[in-house]
């Protein structure tokens, strides 16, 4: 029983990490997506525009 507990801990620090690198890569995309969608749409579309780009970046990571 004690080991599933530790997976379990584990599978879920692991989530925690990919998510803070996820919000990381999508900070670091931000300025990016503004400066190329410009200055006429709602920041929630920024948000997602600069999530889709951290996806992106976290996928290309695991293919490697």
């Amino acid at each position: 029983m004690s080991e599933n507990v530790f997976q379990i801990f584990s599978e879920i620090e692991e989530t925690k990490k990919r998510e803070r690198l996820r919000d990381e890569f999508a900070m670091a995309a931000l300025p990016v997506v503004m400066q190329f969608l410009g200055n006429s749409y709602a920041p929630f579309r920024y948000a997602d525009e600069a999530y889709k780009v951290a996806d992106a970046m976290l996928n290309a990571r695991e293919k490697k």
